[in-house]
């Protein structure tokens, strides 16, 4: 299957380990639909090179979804992680540079874990395929989070930058991964 998602120059912010992260979380959810894809052709058994938290010792919140879901459970549980430590660097970036809309922007982050959490529920409970229509809505999210949001508290950053003289990320430590371990296995 051809990338679901293709990341975009422009959706850059310049700022290397939050541009690092959101690459990572185009390329999960591009793994999620080459499962969802694969599901769709009823040959969903899981990948021996692919992620699965249950073949790694871990007990999978998944082991009770039917067999077909899977992978595609797994990988949506992955993807909520990836994200919730994806969502504690970006504050704790918006933090340091003292950006305004903070608490705007943690509580959209809150709102879609909540929406994600719930939608790894009904994944869970056989309430929910997870479709191309639901595949196409975190796609969309995705996106118009970045370019929107994102991009203000970049832009901000950037201005206080320039404003200070000097590149705020690397004086105040910013630059790379925190020690909360973020990864792209996932």
């Amino acid at each position: 299957m051809s990338d679901f998602i293709r990341w975009q120059k422009n959706w850059a912010l310049q700022i290397p380990h939050l541009d690092q992260q959101h690459l990572e979380l185009v390329e999960h959810i591009n793994r999620i639909a080459s499962s969802v894809a694969r599901d769709t052709s009823r040959s969903a058994a899981p990948l021996e090179n692919e992620s699965n938290p249950s073949r790694q010792g871990h007990k999978s919140r998944c082991e009770d979804v039917p067999l077909h879901m899977r992978q595609i459970c797994d990988q949506i549980e992955e993807f909520i992680e990836q994200t919730r430590l994806h969502f504690r660097e970006e504050e704790a970036f918006m933090l340091q540079v003292d950006y305004p809309g903070y608490n705007q922007h943690k509580r959209e982050h809150g709102i879609l874990l909540a929406e994600l959490v719930d939608l790894a529920r009904q994944v869970r409970q056989g309430a929910e395929e997870f479709g191309l229509g639901t595949l196409t809505a975190l796609k969309r999210w995705l996106i118009v989070h970045i370019v929107t949001s994102d991009r203000a508290y970049a832009e901000y950053s950037h201005r206080r930058e320039h404003a200070r003289g000097g590149n705020v990320a690397a004086r105040e430590g910013l630059e790379g991964p925190s020690s909360q371990g973020w990864s792209a296995a996932g």
